[in-house]
């Protein structure tokens, strides 16, 4: 295996795992609005929902920041190098610590999506089971 073949699979995958986590995201969302509007719960199942609903929201700001994030790193580094005299067709070695930023809000998007999902079905757990017994 190429190293390059190694990249694309971690640029695939990577890409793959973010439009995921927006989609579940917005399910997410799309499930809360649906069982917040069509029923009655009690003030304890209250803080469950808004958690949740955070927990969601602050995952897609983390996608929005990390896409932003590694543009604006990229952007820079570019301008760098061009104002220091180098073409677009030189061989260029771009620092590790550029995708520092990009890496850490796609791991805070992955785990806030994780926590959330878990607790949306746990939550959605309980209005079946409390639906039941009723």
């Amino acid at each position: 295996m190429k190293l390059s073949d190694a990249r694309e699979s971690f640029y695939s995958n990577t890409g793959t795992v973010s439009e995921l986590c927006r989609k579940l995201s917005y399910s997410g969302l799309a499930v809360i609005w649906i069982i917040r509007t069509g029923s009655d719960l009690s003030a304890s199942y209250e803080t469950w929902w808004l958690w949740i609903l955070i927990g969601y929201v602050l995952s897609l700001a983390c996608d929005l920041l990390q896409y932003f994030s590694l543009g604006e790193c990229w952007r820079r580094y570019n301008d760098e190098r061009f104002k220091a005299g180098v073409s677009l067709d030189d061989e260029v070695e771009p620092p590790e610590r550029l995708n520092y930023m990009g890496f850490l809000f796609y791991y805070v998007k992955f785990g806030l999506v994780t926590i959330s999902t878990v607790f949306l079905l746990i939550a959605l757990s309980s209005v079946v089971l409390a639906d039941s017994e009723a």
